[in-house]
């Protein structure tokens, strides 16, 4: 999916094209040709730009591109509704074989039933509807910029209950590194205590030594 930048600003925005000079324009423009042939975003690279509170609004992208981002977004929402599901009802029959084992010699006692009970309507969602959506609940938050800091996992941390979906999807997606250097250093850090004297040292303790050293850096 090519880069796309929109020429348009907002009106609180400094124009910059009006004070740039030709060669400046020409140079920018060559820059973005060659962006979008160097990277190629997939709607992943959007969805964490849109779960960083500060550029959740997908500013300077194509309607297009904003659509397929929170398609995306619903449906990896979707696959963690259901796999959460499938977790509970794992642990209700967990809970209920465990049940039914210490109450064997036990009958199981009959649930009254209310006066009129069968013409209640059941769940709240019922007679509500479904559930306002997380995207636009998000969209629509009022959140002060001078409280967004650089670290947007902060922010779903505090809005974890508000969000719950969206909040384990900035998890997994903003848990991932953007570099490989974290990890390079843990294996350079590993030669420091693997020498010719220590060569039989067990993976375990190795292991061990790599955490506390990445912990108190």
């Amino acid at each position: 999916m090519p880069i796309h930048i929109d020429n348009e600003t907002d009106d609180d925005e400094f124009d910059l094209e009006s004070e740039e000079s030709d060669g400046i324009r020409v140079f920018r423009f060559r820059l973005l040709e060659l962006l979008d042939s160097m990277f190629v975003l997939e709607p992943i690279h959007f969805a964490a730009a849109f779960l960083h509170p500060r550029y959740r609004h997908l500013r300077k992208c194509s309607t297009a591109q904003i659509n397929s981002c929170k398609n995306y977004v619903r449906r990896q929402m979707q696959e963690i509704e259901e796999r959460e599901k499938l977790k509970r009802l794992f642990q209700n029959q967990q809970s209920k074989v465990v049940v039914a084992q210490d109450n064997v010699a036990e009958p199981p006692l009959k649930k009254k039933k209310r006066f009129g009970q069968q013409y209640e309507s059941g769940q709240f969602s019922d007679e509500y509807g479904e559930t306002e959506d997380e995207v636009d609940k998000y969209l629509s938050m009022r959140i002060d910029p001078k409280l967004i800091i650089d670290n947007p996992l902060v922010f779903w941390k505090a809005n974890r209950k508000n969000l719950p979906l969206l909040s384990k999807l900035a998890r997994m997606i903003h848990c991932i590194p953007a570099t490989t250097a974290s990890v390079e250093r843990e294996f350079s850090g590993s030669g420091l205590f693997i020498s010719e004297r220590r060569s039989s040292i067990n993976p375990q303790n190795l292991n061990n030594l790599l955490f506390l050293r990445s912990v108190t850096r």
